[in-house]
């Protein structure tokens, strides 16, 4: 019986990695399906121009400024030019640019977000014939919005801090920590910029979250 159910599950194996790969693939993709579907489509493309347009201005001068902020900081922190400097310099800047990112992605949503909306449901109109929407009052749109974000600002304190200190473990801490910093921006990533759909079906930040980490290896392509 034990080795039949070791068959079973050597030969679910593949298929399960198959899955994830494909998921995966999906995810990497999707930024391109959804480019051609806009530039297709005229109606889309009015759209999109502001977002795209103010997420530029936002991500080009976040990266920006982020940068020239950590390098500054770790010149007066380690003075000389040995490989302890720049090892410091690298994770520094690997450090304040994710959470650069995180801080931006939510400047960059906040002012680009009606924008946003009015795309994210006209694609849903088109793909699908329908774009769902809760039939909600001012107050609950409200209070679901500062419920999003304080779990959003949760999720940062509970998970960034820890990241960061693992660069402090010997020998390995400079490669687990930008590890661990992707997986994580990958998934505010995902949770970003699917939020405008999210937001139309899903009353619960829990449910978001939920919602990813179902789906792992699509969302992990996706961010």
């Amino acid at each position: 019986m034990s080795r039949q159910r070791r068959r079973v599950g050597s030969t679910l194996r593949p298929v399960i990695h198959g899955y994830a790969v494909r998921d995966f693939v999906r995810g990497l993709t999707a930024p391109f399906r959804g480019a051609r579907l806009i530039v297709a489509s005229p109606p889309l493309r009015r759209l999109a121009v502001m977002p795209v347009l103010i997420n530029i201005v936002v991500f080009i001068a976040g990266i920006t400024l982020a940068a020239i902020a950590a390098l500054s900081w770790v010149r007066h922190l380690v003075p000389g030019n040995d490989l302890l400097r720049i090892a410091v310099q690298i994770l520094a800047v690997a450090a304040v640019l994710v959470a650069a990112l995180f801080l931006f992605l939510i400047v960059g949503n906040i002012i680009a977000g009606p924008f946003n909306s009015r795309l994210s449901q006209a694609i849903e109109l088109q793909l699908t014939g329908r774009a769902g929407a809760f039939a909600t009052t001012v107050r609950q749109d409200v209070g679901r919005s500062i419920a999003t974000t304080a779990g959003r600002l949760f999720l940062f304190i509970v998970c960034y801090p820890p990241i960061l200190l693992t660069a402090l473990i010997p020998v390995i801490g400079f490669i687990v920590q930008p590890l661990l910093a992707t997986l994580y921006l990958a998934f505010v990533l995902s949770l970003d910029f699917s939020d405008f759909v999210f937001e139309r079906h899903m009353a619960r930040f829990g449910e978001k979250v939920r919602y990813i980490r179902d789906r792992r290896a699509l969302y992990l392509g996706l961010g």
